[in-house]
Parts: structure tokens; C-alpha cells; sequence
């Protein structure tokens, strides 16, 4: 849910300017790209002085955080991963199969299929290595809620037989961020090839998806002699 619907009270006008300015320095990112947003066009676009803006959001790069975040918490909406990862804190009914895999493949359809996100991504992933910066803040609370999240998702696949066990969830979570991130920016450089595909490839490969596919067929065939 958008921070505007959430929040209440006094600190309601100021979400409601947060997620304005986050909205246009999206839609700026998607028009020219973040190469060329400035502080003054997302000014612009949010209807606002650029004084008023910068009290908000005080640097282009911390326009550009809140232009990621606005994709991946409004656009593509992590909601479902969220609720996943409370309702396990709180004992809830555990994470089928089948919403486990269909949630990865929700959120690596929608991060492939937006070229500026990419590029926008790979770039603050970047500057996430500088101790102090924007990027560095978003990217190291998105680090430890993807890898709890997608721990979750391979938890609930081995409870089903689906991932392999003989590793923890989380390592495993760990591996395939990396190599989600990795060929992020290797097809930002190099986009010859099929992002989803390749992503989608890296998670079977990880939690040994396809071996146990194999496996399950072969035990099936034997059943049948």
C-alpha cells in the first residue's frame, strides 16, 4: 500500500508530497532516463518549488532511491512478499508450492521487463558500495528483506520436497540474490540475451529445482516397470 493511504495524523501532507515527488522522479526516470533526471524537472513534474522538494529529498541521488523504491513498492508492489514474510512471523498457514514459485516469477517478470528500472537499478547498486549515501541505506534494508523473503519462498519449497535441503534457505536465498543482481548489470552492459529466462534458470539451478524435477520423473518411470 502507497505510504499516502497508510499514514495518519500529522505526518499525513508530508507522505502525501513524499510520494508525489517519488512519483514524478519515476515517471522523469522512465521519460529520459535517470542519466539525465534533474532536480528541477521532477520539481516540475511534482507541481512544487525545487526549495520545497530538496527539504524532502535533499540530493538527486536520494531522488533517484525514492524513484526505485516508488517502482518496487508501487508499481510492481511487493506486497505479497511482505505479507509472506509477517504472516511467518506470526505462525500463519504456511507458503504453498505454488504461491512460492509464482511470487519469484512475479518479481523477476516485472524487474526484466522495465529496461530504465535496470538501468537505474545497476547504477545505485553502484553507488550502494559508498558508506553513508542514499543508495547505501535503501540498498542494504532491500539486501536483508529480499534474502528474508526469498529464504521464506526456498523454505517453503523444501518443506515440499521441491528445493534441495542439504543447504539452509537462507545461504541459498543469498546465492540467487547475487546472481539476480549480477546478470541485472551484465545485461545493462550486454542485453543479448533473455534476463527471465536466465533468472528463473539461476533459482532452479540454486535450490536444485531441476534435479528434483528429474529425480521425481525418474522415480515415476521406475514405479511404472
Amino acid at each position: 500500500m502507497p505510504t499516502a493511504q497508510r499514514s495518519r495524523g500529522p505526518y499525513a501532507k508530508t507522505a502525501v508530497k513524499r510520494e508525489a515527488i517519488a512519483r514524478a522522479a519515476y515517471e522523469v526516470v522512465q521519460e529520459v532516463g535517470h542519466e539525465r533526471l534533474t532536480t528541477a524537472a521532477v520539481a516540475r513534474r511534482a507541481g512544487m518549488a525545487e526549495r520545497t522538494m530538496l527539504y524532502h529529498f535533499p540530493s538527486r541521488d536520494h531522488l533517484l532511491v525514492a524513484a526505485l523504491a516508488y517502482f518496487d513498492e508501487v508499481i510492481q508492489g511487493r506486497g505479497a512478499l511482505v505479507d509472506f514474510r509477517e504472516g511467518k512471523t506470526a505462525g500463519e498457514q504456511a507458503l504453498t508450492a505454488r504461491d512460492a514459485e509464482a511470487i519469484i516469477a512475479r518479481l523477476v517478470r516485472g524487474t526484466a521487463c522495465d529496461d530504465a528500472r535496470l538501468r537505474l537499478y545497476s547504477y545505485l547498486a553502484g553507488q550502494a558500495q559508498i558508506p553513508g549515501s542514499a543508495a547505501h541505506e535503501h540498498f542494504t534494508a532491500h539486501y536483508a528483506e529480499a534474502i528474508d523473503g526469498i529464504g521464506i519462498i526456498i523454505g517453503a519449497l523444501q518443506q515440499h520436497g521441491l528445493a534441495r535441503t542439504d543447504q539452509p534457505a537462507e545461504a541459498m536465498a543469498r546465492r540467487f540474490l547475487a546472481a539476480w543482481d549480477g546478470l541485472q548489470q551484465l545485461w545493462v552492459v550486454a542485453p543479448d540475451f533473455d534476463l527471465e529466462a536466465e533468472t528463473l534458470q539461476a533459482f532452479a539451478d540454486i535450490t536444485g529445482r531441476d534435479l528434483l524435477r528429474a529425480r521425481d520423473a525418474m522415480a515415476e518411470v521406475i514405479r511404472g516397470i
